[in-house]
């Protein structure tokens, strides 16, 4: 090879190094979702979640979500007044208190609409102390473990450490507070359900539930069977609130398909320590009544419309068919659960039972409640995604 053509070699290698690094740099400069460096960053101003007295989430021009502090907890003021839920409002406020900007991810206006960050698409988040806004945050897409979000009409985009989106982005129904019930187990004392099915009455003595004298008493009778009911009740939650215009009427709960009554004291305080040491003082509280009435099932849905009748509001919830199954029990639902006579003869062959039967037949003597578990994890299983 001789000197011109090593010269046309080297030319062509150092211009397509030249080209490369070229077209390197400018997409640096142009790529939305990358942050850099060289750019500062707005400032992200101080937040004292202890001072926030207010947030707006405003998720569409039509949908905003408004939530007031009130006293030691907050409520939902729009679209609907309902009481909230103070662990979602302050789970949301801890992130607030947290936020940190890993770098910058876009300094002009056109980026807004592909980072999601602009007007239609954004998610704009306002927390306020006594009427002032102290954060003015619209948040966007979720790129490369950081969250796109922008301050106030800035036309930077700032990339925030982390995912933001899911602890704002919510409905109305999923800011609200879901619990129906809250006692602690221990504290229930009694259990009355009244259905269709029947009336069943269990009280609790020093050896666990029993049935109280005068009840027609229920063959087989397992304890734990009403232990396990209480345990759900006692901390009962509801699935979601019924629609908008729903009454006591059209979701049959002027004739309950059930009510049940949970029976407890109150939790006494703490003995004063005594030379023989402390001892947990037995509560001499009166007995009080938690009152809940099963409606009928929601039309197109899985679920059942519940009333707390004994409660401070008239809140129509929504409980799981599997729940309001549990509130309309029969005496079977109290028995124990039936198992293999411990003298059943051996499976031709001589394979013990719950063993494989000749030819190693899968299930051959198995329980049937067993098998019957074996098929739901495989069909859990065979269901189940990546």
């Amino acid at each position: 090879m001789n000197w011109k053509q090593h010269r046309v070699v080297i030319g062509s290698v150092v211009l397509v190094s030249l080209l490369a690094l070229t077209i390197w740099v400018l997409v640096r400069r142009q790529s939305p979702s990358e942050p850099q460096d060289e750019t500062v960053a707005d400032k992200l101003p101080k937040i004292d979640k202890g001072y926030l007295d207010e947030l707006e989430i405003r998720r569409s021009p039509n949908e905003t979500v408004r939530l007031v502090k009130a006293g030691a907890g907050w409520k939902l003021k729009s679209p609907v007044e309902a009481e909230a839920d103070d662990n979602a409002v302050k789970t949301a406020l801890d992130k607030l208190a947290e936020l940190d900007v890993a770098g910058v991810a876009a300094t002009k206006r056109a980026n807004h609409a592909t980072l999601k960050v602009d007007a239609a698409q954004g998610l704009r988040v306002l927390a306020k102390a006594s009427g002032k806004v102290v954060l003015d945050l619209t948040v966007g897409d979720y790129r490369g473990g950081n969250t796109m979000a922008r301050l106030g009409e800035s036309e930077q985009v700032l990339a925030l450490k982390g995912s933001l989106k899911y602890l704002f982005d919510k409905g109305a129904s999923d800011w609200r507070d879901k619990h129906i019930v809250e006692l602690e187990t221990a504290s229930v004392e009694g259990l009355k359900i009244q259905s269709e099915k029947g009336t069943f009455r269990f009280t609790k003595s020093d050896k666990g539930w029993v049935q109280p004298k005068g009840e027609k008493p229920i063959a087989e009778f397992d304890a734990a069977k009403v232990d396990s009911l209480v345990a759900s009740l006692a901390h009962l939650q509801a699935s979601g609130f019924a629609e908008a215009g729903a009454n006591e009427s059209t979701a049959g709960l002027s004739a309950p398909r059930a009510t049940v009554t949970l029976s407890y004291r109150a939790k006494a305080a703490p003995a004063a320590p005594s030379d023989a040491g402390v001892e947990a003082a037995k509560s001499d509280a009166p007995l009080q009544e938690v009152v809940l009435h099963l409606g009928k099932a929601k039309e197109a849905s899985s679920e059942h419309y519940l009333v707390n009748a004994s409660g401070k509001n008239d809140v129509i919830y929504t409980v799981s068919t599997y729940l309001a199954e549990k509130m309309v029990a029969k005496s079977e639902d109290f028995k124990k659960s039936k198992e293999e006579p411990s003298n059943a003869a051996p499976p031709p062959g001589g394979a013990m039972p719950g063993m494989p039967g000749p030819g190693g037949a899968p299930g051959q003597g198995i329980p049937p409640e067993i098998m019957e578990q074996l098929r739901q994890q495989m069909g859990a299983g065979a269901g189940a995604g990546p």
